[in-house]
């Protein structure tokens, strides 16, 4: 599997992506908020009938989670972790659809100790040990329990922590764009490519062009960040400006196996290394 490390210069483009998913300004909150989709955890409704079959492994026998430390408090203290899901539209969940699989499943952190904002791509299909169902695709957790659950999954197997999600249909990125402004972003692209362009699109705009779009594209997405979470990100926002991006894509290269479809990950050594590149404090070199 393709394994990816960049670092490069993070313009307002960061700045842009944590606007379009939690609002451009603290004046304008509420009112972007009320376009957006925000769901309670609790209101989450659970579907474990979307698994046809029971797992053909189960973790007990590939998967040795008493290696994994749990970061604490401490550790993540001065950072911000977002996970961006590829997943149901809100018109679909408006109609009552069964929620499928994630398409995407990517996680971005925000350090403030070591000036740097972390993307991380995960393969959906990642074998996972989804609390309260079994072991798994990690696509898998999102049909059954929605953004809660893949957020709390990711969690459990990896022994991070993530404060919100948002999660957009990958039909609904395709709308998005094809506006104007974002015309020479190529869809057939990976996920963490297309966020990444997108990122860099809408750093090329201008505030008052960026408040405009937000409230076109909040309609799209389904979140679980709450108003006051919002302003707090938004006041970090100016420190932001500076700080380098690195990139990276799960299953790391010869630290996974595959087992019957599934991408089963050396969950120890795999867990360790993730903690070190959301949470390490080495200062990025230019």
């Amino acid at each position: 599997m393709e394994n990816k490390k960049r670092r490069s210069r993070v313009l307002p483009a960061v700045v842009i992506l944590l606007a379009v998913v939690l609002a451009a300004a603290a004046a304008a909150v509420v009112h972007y908020m009320n376009k957006g989709n925000f769901l309670r955890d609790e209101d989450v409704e659970m579907h474990k009938e979307v698994l046809e079959t029971e797992t053909e492994i189960h973790p007990e026998d590939v998967y040795d989670l008493s290696g994994v430390k749990t970061v604490s408090e401490e550790e993540t203290g001065n950072t911000y972790t977002l996970l961006v899901i590829g997943g149901q539209s809100p018109e679909a969940a408006q109609k009552g659809e069964l929620r499928e699989d994630a398409d995407a499943v990517i996680i971005m952190c925000v350090s403030h100790t070591a000036g740097k904002v972390y993307f991380c791509s995960i393969s959906t299909q990642t074998y996972a040990d989804i609390p309260e169902v079994g072991g798994y695709s990690l696509g898998n957790a999102y049909a059954v329990g929605g953004g809660p659950l893949l957020l709390e999954t990711i969690e459990h197997n990896y022994g991070i922590h993530i404060d919100n999600y948002a999660s957009v249909s990958l039909k609904d990125v395709a709308e998005i764009i094809q506006m104007p402004e974002f015309s020479t972003i190529d869809i057939s692209e990976s996920g963490l490519d297309v966020v990444e362009e997108l990122v860099y699109q809408m750093g090329v705009l201008s505030p008052g062009e960026v408040a405009g779009y937000i409230s076109k594209i909040l309609p799209y997405v389904t979140h679980n960040i709450d108003q006051g979470t919002m302003l707090r990100l938004i006041m970090q926002v100016p420190k932001i400006v500076g700080y380098y991006s690195e990139k990276e894509k799960l299953p790391y290269d010869g630290l996974f196996r595959e087992i019957d479809g599934y991408l089963v990950p050396d969950i120890g050594e795999t867990s360790a290394r993730l903690q070190e590149q959301m949470y390490g404090s080495e200062e990025p070199s230019t």
